[in-house]
């Protein structure tokens, strides 16, 4: 099943639309595509400046698929592409722009549910502003495209553009500390974050589900699965398939939650995820002895286990919403 990118929210009044296809673009392709190995974060946190302008998506009206198997399954080196998919003049009263559709995906071949995310000029820009004034030294020889006086909605040049924002994107995600920065998430997911973070502290869980299913989908395919902060979403994610009733996307998810954490007994979420797990697998009919045996081992630890703090609990502690 494929997932496609969220509507844009503004009221489109003139549509001029432009489909990727390679032999409309002028620009030399340097290296589109890249290969990165899974990078490890501490914790998640928001930006100070929320990249609210940036986010122009509305929910989904109904929740993505788990992403299949042969996806997740996709190893820890992974091959990973951006693409303008598509371009849309839009009007909002008196301004004019134009809205990309990028899709981000990893492992060609084998993602087979998109990711996406819509931004204007505009975005790009502040993303690029804020990435020289962070990292001024690795910027340097990044190319950017520039906006022109007259003919920025041309067909030609919107064409154009396009392949130079995904030039863009590929070159500054092959430098770690971009890769990794608050800036990236940012500009790809932080708002849904924020959306879903908020919606799971008032108990929404359903309003929580689409902005969260969205924003970890981009996580997973920029960061890794064994990311931390993808942890951290797929055991919020847990939550709230969990809260709704959803019992079997909930035990998907926490499967591919104990996934990311690995081996981690140390991690403060993976308690609290067994125990969830456990009551999932018993209400499913699942087989269940593997993650009891499991909660015994850290038990036999010293670790605290049946006073153990609920998952929603421990993921909302370790969100920092500003």
């Amino acid at each position: 099943m494929m997932h496609r990118g969220r509507s844009s929210g503004s009221t489109v009044s003139s549509s001029d639309t432009w489909a990727s296809d390679v032999s409309e673009r002028s620009l030399v392709d340097d290296s589109d595509t890249l290969w990165m190995n899974d990078s490890s974060c501490v914790k998640l946190k928001f930006s100070e400046e929320s990249n609210e302008d940036s986010s122009r998506a509305s929910e989904p009206k109904t929740p993505p698929p788990v992403m299949p198997p042969s996806y997740r399954n996709a190893g820890r080196q992974a091959q990973v592409t951006f693409e303008i998919v598509a371009a849309n003049t839009v009007k909002e009263g008196p301004a004019k722009f134009v809205l990309y559709t990028v899709l981000v995906v990893r492992s060609p071949g084998i993602d087979t549910v998109e990711a996406s995310v819509e931004r204007r000029y505009s975005d790009f820009a502040k993303l690029n502003k804020t990435l020289i004034k962070q990292f001024p030294h690795l910027m340097k020889d990044v190319a950017f495209p520039k906006k022109m006086l007259t003919g920025n909605f041309k067909t030609e040049t919107i064409a154009e553009r396009s392949r130079g924002f995904e030039q863009y994107l590929g070159h500054i995600y092959r430098i770690s500390e971009i890769r990794e920065s608050l800036q990236l998430a940012s500009f790809f997911y932080e708002s849904d974050l924020k959306s879903a973070y908020n919606y799971l502290r008032d108990e929404r869980y359903g309003d929580a589900l689409p902005w969260l299913i969205h924003a970890e989908q981009l996580q997973e395919r920029l960061q890794g699965l064994n990311n931390p902060s993808v942890t951290l979403s797929l055991c919020a994610l847990v939550v709230c398939y969990h809260k709704t009733e959803q019992f079997t996307s909930a035990q998907e998810y926490a499967d591919l939650a104990l996934r990311s954490l690995g081996e981690k007994d140390e991690s403060p979420l993976l308690v609290p995820l067994l125990n969830i797990s456990i009551r999932l697998c018993w209400s499913l009919g699942m087989e269940k002895s593997d993650l009891e045996e499991r909660l015994g081992r850290l038990r036999a630890k010293g670790i605290e286990v049946e006073r153990a703090l609920e998952l929603k609990d421990v993921v909302m502690k370790l969100c920092k919403l500003n």
